[in-house]
């Protein structure tokens, strides 16, 4: 997942705007159907609200602040306001709650210390053996995630604004454009190992996209140019080794689009890449085979969140119709149809700050999502 730029929000058309296919292929793909209100067969269940609560302002859009172990979500906030109409219960300072799925009260477990900071953010976040794992570029952080007492987060700041995050079982993965590096790639390891490099190349005008897990390698969206303004610059996915073998591009053929100004993120369904490629000159987030030469196939994915259950991709995104002034928010599966399949709708209509999407998680059974509502953030439940 990719963060670092601050709130982005896609807010456009579901797929009314997406093209089929390239001009040069000769058998197009079929263009995905519109988005429809009767979609829409499922609906979003409140599980919690946590009034006058702001999601990681520096994470939320293309990045993940809810996760879950099974039996628990756990959310990542910015901060809480406080004052007389402030009645979150949590933290001012911002932190990670704990929202027990059998029921019972949410619980902090940690947060940053108010007298340091008045809002806390990480680059990447996710809990997985017990552990919440905090990471912002190269300074990974775990903390036992029922712990009786609340931690204390530290406060890390990047002075980056191309950075992209994604994890395994055992390492913490980060990627990094500028800062002196051009394109930097690392590996933390999760027990407190040191860290190492995978990818260290000086590109001019370097720009990282979203990365994803791919078992044994890293895939990332890239682009760079040389110092000849007649070169434009040069977008790619590299697949690199996580052992520490040379980098290499995968479907250079493919037009995959600019991350500098359509930052979007990268998927992995362990035989499939979701991706945003150019198609008749718009950008859509479409599957990519990884070997071959088969033309991309354009899906109804869009916006800002994503996680991945076994081999199903899931994705919470904000929607604009044609039938409503309100925008709406979506869930939706690579399950079910090629261009994928509409799980949910939800949201509340009307809010300053409606439908911000947070995050999402999944268990085997169960899809939870979070979003920003006016001064609230809501954690909610994928119902049919």
């Amino acid at each position: 997942m990719r963060s670092g730029r601050g709130i982005q929000v896609a807010a456009g058309c579901f797929v009314g705007a997406l093209v089929a296919s390239c001009s040069s292929d000769p058998a197009p793909p079929a263009l995905p159907a519109p988005f429809a209100q009767a979609d829409c067969q499922g609906q979003l269940v409140e599980v919690v609200r946590f009034s006058n609560t702001y999601p990681d302002v520096l994470n939320v859009g293309m990045s993940n602040n809810l996760a879950t172990d099974g039996a628990t979500l756990f959310l990542a906030y910015s901060f809480s306001s406080s004052g007389a109409f402030a009645n979150s219960g949590l933290p001012a300072s911002g932190g990670v709650v704990a929202v027990p799925l059998a029921g019972g009260p949410p619980q902090v477990v940690a947060a940053a210390d108010v007298a340091r900071t008045s809002q806390w953010g990480t680059g990447s976040f996710w809990v997985g053996g017990g552990q919440i794992h905090l990471q912002t570029e190269g300074q990974l952080t775990s903390l036992p995630a029922d712990a009786a007492t609340p931690a204390t987060l530290d406060v890390v700041i990047s002075e980056l604004l191309s950075v992209a995050y994604t994890h395994d079982a055992e390492f913490g993965y980060y990627a990094a454009a500028g800062g002196g590096h051009g394109i930097y790639v690392g590996k933390v390891a999760i027990d407190g190992g040191s860290q190492s490099t995978l990818v260290d190349e000086p590109l001019g005008a370097p720009e990282v996209g979203g990365m994803a897990d791919a078992g044994d390698a890293l895939l990332l969206q890239v682009r760079w140019q040389t110092d000849s303004p007649s070169n434009p610059a040069f977008s790619r996915v590299w697949r690199i080794p996580k052992d520490g073998s040379p980098r290499s591009e995968v479907r250079s053929d493919v037009a995959w689009a600019d991350p500098l100004t359509y930052p979007r993120w990268l998927a992995w369904d362990g035989d499939e890449i979701f991706g945003p490629v150019v198609l008749d000159s718009r950008v859509v987030q479409a599957r990519v085979t990884a070997a071959g030469s088969s033309a991309p196939i354009p899906t109804r994915f869009d916006g800002t969140m994503v996680t991945r259950r076994g081999d199903e991709i899931l994705s919470l995104q904000r929607v604009s119709t044609s039938t409503s002034s309100d925008p709406i928010l979506v869930v939706a599966s690579s399950k079910g149809a090629p261009a994928g399949q509409v799980l949910a709708c939800g949201g509340e209509a009307r809010s300053p700050l409606f439908a911000l999407p947070v995050g999402i998680a999944a268990t085997d059974d169960e899809i939870y999502v979070a979003y920003g509502t006016g001064d609230d953030t809501v954690i909610a439940r994928v119902a049919p």
